[in-house]
């Protein structure tokens, strides 16, 4: 599965390791070298999976990247995701 630059969704109590807001995110692996990529290694030798390494997301913005819907990936599986007045829904699963 490609990680790097895909779409990602925190809903709330989800978050591993302290309250990450709900959001929209995408998720950028460190490169090597970097004064991330040790936490990542660390990360991936104790398996957390980069569905919950909610450090090296950031948050995007859902308008400028899916218009008016979008698939992400949720620690729950891939799911729809619409905004509405401000409000992301999460929708069925696209399982």
């Amino acid at each position: 599965m490609k990680w790097q630059a895909s779409y990602f969704a925190i809903s709330k109590g989800d978050a591993r390791g302290g309250y990450k807001f709900e959001g929209f995110y995408s998720f950028y692996e460190p490169a090597v070298g970097t004064k991330s990529r040790p936490l990542y290694d660390k990360l991936i030798g104790q398996s957390i999976p980069p569905i919950e390494m909610n450090e090296f997301f950031e948050l995007t913005d859902f308008e400028t990247e899916c218009k008016t819907v979008c698939g992400v990936i949720t620690k729950n599986g891939i799911v729809n995701i619409t905004k509405s007045n401000g409000v992301l829904t999460f929708n069925k699963s696209l399982r």
